[in-house]
């Protein structure tokens, strides 16, 4: 699928955030990178998109889709162990 444009994969979770890319020429590379870094950038998909591109804006057009999942709020939810006194039986 080469038509010019990105396409992006990305799974964020509590530690890491994982990219994988389809490239314009229709190689695929992937990124990871840590989820929270508020030294480096606000947001870790836009940044490991950015770097993944080589540019820090991309033009209008250059990326056909973003489709992300997380696990970060699905973790935050588990039930927790009677062990601890923190869920009901």
């Amino acid at each position: 699928m080469a038509d010019g444009a990105w396409e992006f994969w990305i799974d964020r979770g509590g530690t890491f955030t994982d990219i994988v890319a389809r490239r314009p020429d229709g190689g695929l590379v992937s990124h990871k990178l840590p989820s929270e870094t508020p030294e480096r950038y606000r947001d870790a998909a836009v940044d490991g998109i950015r770097e993944l591109m080589g540019t820090s804006a991309p033009a209008p057009g250059t990326i056909r889709s973003v489709k992300m999942g997380t696990t970060v709020s699905s973790a935050a939810s588990k039930p927790r162990s009677r062990a601890c006194g923190c869920a009901r039986p």
